[in-house]
């Protein structure tokens, strides 16, 4: 079976799924993570929310090769293979006079800027071409409503194939009581158990993206408890399938 997860960011499919990838490549299952958001910008802009990102990765204006870098050994340790698509993560998008579309902490997690009222749609358009017709679709749910999140979902919806959706990892351990907003009352769920080996390559995973940790956690045992944590409660990782209405 072909696999394709499409992760937001370079990191969002291994923080959610990277147990379950792992499982699948090694029953000889073909995986493959897009990453939507992964373009390099020719030119930074300034703004309050990239000056904290960049501080807090230690990575200056070498972002975003850093972070392409990170998930290419974090997809090998998957057995998985990688796709960087070369749209600009939501903190470099501006509008036409050079203004940061999102500025802060606060408007990553909002509502879609009306500038890109039409992104999903051209997103839609760019995706559709490119997946295989027999590939199986995996995109997150957008729980904890991050921009290229819910534009990656909206652009999937828009293409109108039958898709798998996955829990926003971590978001998803802050927002357990909201899951059922995000998720169709028809759409059927399937839990998948992880073994011990797989949980062991999901937090190596993991760490390979090491500039991101700090974001989320304060140091590696508590991620690792967190996602232990996560499978104890939830015997696996949970995808829900959507049928197409087309």
């Amino acid at each position: 079976m072909n696999w394709i997860y499409l992760s937001p960011h370079f990191d969002d499919a291994a923080l959610s799924c990277g147990g379950l990838i792992w499982e699948q490549t090694h029953t000889g299952d073909e995986v493959s993570l897009w990453t939507i958001f992964a373009g390099k910008p020719v030119q930074y802009p300034r703004s309050p929310i990239i000056d904290e990102l960049h501080t807090r990765w230690g990575s200056g204006l070498q972002a975003t090769d850093m972070r392409m870098n990170e998930d290419i050994q974090s997809c090998r340790l998957l057995h998985a293979s990688y796709h960087h698509l070369n749209w600009l993560d939501c903190i470099y998008r501006v509008d036409h006079q050079g203004a940061p579309l999102y500025p802060s902490q606060d408007s990553l997690f909002g509502k879609l800027n009306e500038y890109e009222a039409a992104f999903a749609d051209i997103l839609a358009q760019e995706i559709e071409p490119l997946i295989p017709p027999q590939a199986q679709v995996v995109c997150p749910l957008a729980i904890g409503n991050h921009i290229d999140h819910q534009l990656t979902r909206q652009a999937i919806t828009k293409i109108g194939r039958d898709t798998w959706f996955y829990a926003d990892f971590p978001y998803i351990l802050k927002n357990q009581a909201e899951i059922s907003n995000y998720i169709e009352k028809d759409w059927i769920a399937e839990t998948y158990p992880i073994s011990e080996s797989g949980f062991q390559a999901w937090i190596r995973s993991v760490l390979a993206h090491r500039s991101q940790l700090s974001s989320f956690w304060k140091n590696t045992q508590k991620m690792e408890n967190d996602f232990r944590q996560f499978l104890q409660i939830h015997q696996g990782i949970t995808l829900w399938h959507s049928h197409s209405i087309h």
